[in-house]
Parts: C-alpha cells; sequence; structure tokens
C-alpha cells in the first residue's frame, strides 16, 4: 500500500485551509498519476528482467480503477495464466522441417536460459507455435506444453515489485506536492 507523506498531507491542509474540497481533488488527481506511472514502471521492470513482449503483459491488466475525490484510492489487478514458454526468446522460433541437433533453447529471464531436453517446437491446428513434450518420453502418448510464469508472477518477484512501490511512492508524494501548487496558483481547481 503507498500513501501520501503525512507531513505533506497536513501541509496541505493548512495552506489550502479555505477550500476544504481542494485537498482530496489534488490527492485524488495524484493518485492518478502514480497509479499510471506504477503501470509504466511496472513493464519497465519486467522488460529488464524477462524476454516477454510487452502487448502479453499489458493483456494482463484486468482492472485500473480511478480515484475520485470521495474515494481515494486505486487498485491496479493483474490476472492471467501462465505464458507459453514460446512467448518468451525461444530458438528455433518456428518448427524446423527436420529434427534438429540442438535442443530447444529457452530464455524466460534475461540473466539464464538454457536448453530443454527432449522438447520441440510445433504448431498447433488453431495455429499457435509452442515448445512441447511427449508425456514419460514415449513417441505414441499425446503431447504437453511447456509453461513459463504467469505476468502475475512476474510483476510479483521481489525485484520489480520492491522497485515498483518505491517508485509509485516517490511520484505520488511528488505529484501531491504539484497539485497543491497548482491549486494555490489558481492553475487548478
Amino acid at each position: 500500500m503507498i500513501t501520501i507523506d503525512e507531513k505533506g498531507m497536513a501541509e496541505a491542509q493548512k495552506l489550502l485551509a479555505g477550500m476544504p474540497k481542494a485537498v482530496p481533488r489534488a490527492a485524488a488527481r495524484a493518485i492518478n498519476r502514480a497509479a499510471a506511472a506504477a503501470k509504466a514502471e511496472a513493464w519497465e521492470q519486467v522488460k529488464k528482467t524477462y524476454t516477454i513482449k510487452r502487448a502479453r503483459v499489458n493483456k494482463a491488466w484486468n482492472k485500473v480503477s480511478r480515484a475520485t475525490a470521495s474515494n481515494l484510492s486505486v487498485k491496479l489487478v493483474s490476472r492471467g495464466p501462465v505464458m507459453a514458454l514460446s512467448y518468451f526468446n525461444i530458438k528455433p522460433k518456428s518448427p524446423p522441417k527436420r529434427r534438429p541437433k540442438n535442443p530447444v533453447f529457452v530464455q524466460v529471464r534475461k540473466d539464464g536460459g538454457g536448453p530443454i531436453r527432449d522438447a520441440f517446437v510445433a504448431r498447433t491446428k488453431s495455429g499457435h507455435t509452442g515448445i512441447f513434450h511427449r508425456t514419460q518420453g514415449n513417441r505414441s502418448l499425446p503431447i504437453q506444453q511447456n509453461y513459463g510464469p504467469s505476468v502475475p508472477q512476474m510483476l510479483g518477484s521481489p525485484t520489480v515489485s520492491a522497485f515498483i512501490g518505491e517508485r509509485a511512492s516517490k511520484i505520488l508524494n511528488e505529484r501531491f506536492t504539484h497539485e497543491v501548487n497548482a491549486i494555490l496558483n489558481g492553475v487548478t481547481k
């Protein structure tokens, strides 16, 4: 949970004492800007750590609410299933015509990656390209797709979530000060 600095809030209430509705409006604007910045920062941190495309991360934002003067809170909710390994950095990117000499290489995190024994790249009838393996190694058994982490798992990793929280808190307090000054200078109401 990210909150406005108590010292900044007390100072704003003193400065805007003659306008009782101004402080909640300034806080709501600051919260909305901090939420937008946190969402953008989330992508930047995921991009630094994982090898996934932005569109896949953006699809996982299910709910982004907005703060109002009467409801000074925002919810950023990310939901989604685990992602197919083919959404990350893989080699080969498409099914080869012949059986390759080298195993399939997968890199989920930028600081790792490696070959997956007995895995192969295949295209399903629906057109989805994925990394599959046969159950129990038998050629006659059905195939199963291999998966990586979900977007909520990536966003929740310690390095990503700590940075996002820190950055969002800083932006919230900066924006709150900015919004209070805008009201005092007559730029906004």
